[in-house]
């Protein structure tokens, strides 16, 4: 079922939160992912969902979330990979819980969920001392239950993971090659010059390179590079054009205020060669022509 939030209240609430966070950043979106720390092991799924733990991270670490991070990835309306923080209370404790992208190996120095901002700014994001110690007080109890919880119901995380992989073994490089789309993302234009100038490599969180193979690589085998222009719904339960994102940078709202102009309207051709891309890979998805996911979480 498709989500009847208004989207100008999604909007809202990301622009309130992206001003907040304006004065410390640079104005581009830096992804968040797991720690590159050799030896990195996410814990295994499996532990309960703990009705202390839960208390706890409810009164001390969703307002945290709240303030900090529903500009980019909230479940409803999000722009950038992972989405995490729900429209209300209810469910925010499982799924974040559940996200490992977040929870790593839920040790201080092996969890996103801290480590991404601490030390900081991440895109003007920062903890204070007493967050820092919640946060770690947090991933200790969560730890002490025995992992990353698997939720009775399909947790939104575990409903974005799924999303997430499948639509990576939907996407096909033939698509990028016919309709060449790397090369009309590059050579996209601003008021500030062509994309590949800053993302022909990744950027700030957004690649533009006019390699299609290339670009089929890394939309398809990273989360951080597919939400650059895909984003999941996770009330329909279903992949979308990343609109939001491309309207918010594109007019320079909230933290992307020193982010050059340039047109995110349907008719411009670099979205059209998007729109097609995604139709082609909605259509190979009904159809069960996808391949293995190449993102696997």
């Amino acid at each position: 079922m498709r989500s009847t939030t208004p989207r100008s209240v999604v909007l809202g609430a990301l622009l309130v939160t992206g001003s907040l966070l304006a004065g410390g950043c640079v104005g581009e979106i830096d992804n968040m992912g797991a720690p590159a720390d050799a030896g990195f092991e996410p814990t295994p799924d499996g532990a309960p969902l703990d009705p202390q733990v839960q208390t706890q991270f409810e009164t001390e670490i969703d307002p945290i979330l709240r303030r900090e991070c529903i500009a980019c990835h909230a479940v409803v309306g999000n722009v950038n990979y992972p989405p995490f923080v729900t429209p209300t209370l209810e469910g925010s404790y499982s799924t974040v819980s559940s996200t490992a992208a977040l929870m790593g190996n839920l040790t201080p120095a092996g969890a996103p969920l801290l480590t991404k901002i601490n030390p900081g700014p991440h895109n003007g994001a920062t903890y204070s001392s007493a967050d820092v110690a919640a946060i770690t007080a947090f991933l200790s109890a969560q730890a002490a239950t025995g992992g990353t919880p698997t939720p009775p119901d399909e947790s939104p995380g575990a409903i974005s993971q799924r999303l997430v992989s499948e639509w990576s073994g939907c996407l096909s490089e033939t698509d990028f090659e016919e309709l060449n789309f790397g090369e009309t993302w590059a050579n996209k234009g601003s008021n500030d010059g062509n994309c590949e100038q800053c993302h022909n490599t990744g950027a700030y969180g957004f690649r533009a390179s006019d390699d299609n193979s290339t670009m089929y690589d890394k939309l398809s085998g990273n989360p951080n590079d597919m939400f650059g222009y895909f984003s999941v719904d996770v009330l329909a339960g279903m992949m979308i054009v990343n609109t939001l994102r491309f309207e918010v940078v594109g007019s320079g709202q909230g933290i992307h205020a020193n982010h050059p102009s340039f047109n995110y309207s349907p008719g411009d051709n670099a979205m059209q060669r998007l729109q097609q891309l995604y139709d082609r890979t909605m259509q190979r998805r009904a159809a069960g022509e996808c391949g293995p996911p190449r993102i696997t979480f």
